[in-house]
């Protein structure tokens, strides 16, 4: 017997962060914190949850660009439970990504595309050599171990190349559909080899400062991830042509 009969999926490997964010937003959730309401500070949760401040501060962070969180500072600042609706929005995009049907799927990535072709251009324009040296090291571990690390960092390469483009609503987007982005990395058919080589493409292309080699290189790319999604992945297609 499979374990496709038996309903079995590659078992996720989570990093201290992610669990914490997991514990934060399942208190939200379930109504246990409602809109408004403050959270621990940072010294309880570490005490608290057994983690060190970089992981509570990480943590933080990822939920604030995603909305759940509002930190203010201040006499009175302090993290605070987000707006309701943006919290239901991100709660059901979250639910979405174990459960979202193939066209969404395709919809979804379409749409991340055109983000991801922009970045990479943008990036070639304004990278700086540091730039270029935390994409290569990112791409090393692409492939590497693709059910835990490997994916993690795919994302973050992603997430660098809109932050070295400078564009917040980009990198806010990524982070809403991170939950979505890496699961299709975990479960999905992908050739992490074939990948790890499409993102040093883009690498490549990014270190000679040529934005017109970058787009080519990330829309190989994300045609290949489309492609895979959609049962139609093109491995013929994986190199850009300079």
């Amino acid at each position: 017997m499979t374990t496709d009969l038996l309903g079995i999926e590659p078992i996720r490997r989570v990093t201290l962060v992610d669990t914490v964010v997991e514990r934060i937003r399942g208190v939200i959730e379930t109504g246990e914190l409602k809109s408004g309401d403050r959270l621990p500070g940072e010294l309880q949760l570490t005490d608290g949850m057994n983690v060190s401040r970089s992981v509570v501060r990480e943590a933080i962070s990822r939920l604030q660009s995603i909305g759940l969180v509002t930190v203010l500072r201040g006499r009175r600042g302090g993290t605070f439970v987000g707006d309701p609706n943006t919290v239901l929005n991100y709660a059901r995009v979250v639910r979405s990504a174990v459960s979202i049907c193939d066209r969404d799927a395709r919809q979804l990535a379409e749409f991340r595309a055109a983000l991801e072709i922009f970045s990479a251009r943008r990036a070639a324009e304004l990278a700086t050599d540091a730039d270029v040296e935390k994409l290569t090291s990112l791409c090393e571990l692409i492939g590497a171990t693709p059910s835990g690390d490997g994916a993690d960092a795919d994302f973050q390469f992603h997430r660098q190349l809109a932050q070295i483009a400078k564009n917040e609503v980009i990198i806010h987007t990524l982070e809403m559909s991170r939950e979505f982005i890496q699961t299709t990395i975990r479960t999905g058919p992908q050739d992490p080899l074939r990948s790890r080589a499409q993102h040093e493409q883009v690498v490549d292309a990014i270190r000679r400062r040529d934005p017109d080699a970058a787009e080519r290189a990330m829309r190989v790319h994300m045609d290949s991830v489309i492609g895979e999604l959609t049962g139609d992945g093109c491995p013929e297609r994986a190199t850009a042509t300079p």
